[in-house]
């Protein structure tokens, strides 16, 4: 069932915000906002062409979720059965 905020979300299809302490560049706005998210599902590109988007170009090939702010703060949470888990794969 929907809570209020998700029904808010679907409603007016708009995009989930930010943590405020999280900062997009132009290209990762772009990326999330007006592809991966765009409003009518008819805008958003297949996968293959979304490899093909400036950010996924030029991004750090040595950067994993496990070592970036957010994969810390999940960590954090997660239960400890879980993060055993991640790690040992």
């Amino acid at each position: 069932m929907l809570n209020n905020a998700d029904f808010q979300l679907f409603n007016k299809r708009a995009r989930p915000p930010l943590p405020p302490d999280i900062r997009l560049s132009a290209n990762a706005q772009d990326f999330m906002n007006e592809r991966c998210l765009a409003k009518d599902p008819s805008d958003r590109p297949m996968a293959r062409e979304l490899l093909q988007h400036p950010w996924i170009l030029d991004s750090d090939k040595g950067w994993t979720f496990e070592k970036s702010k957010i994969g810390k703060a999940v960590a954090k949470t997660a239960p400890k059965s879980m993060s055993r888990a991640t790690t040992a794969a």
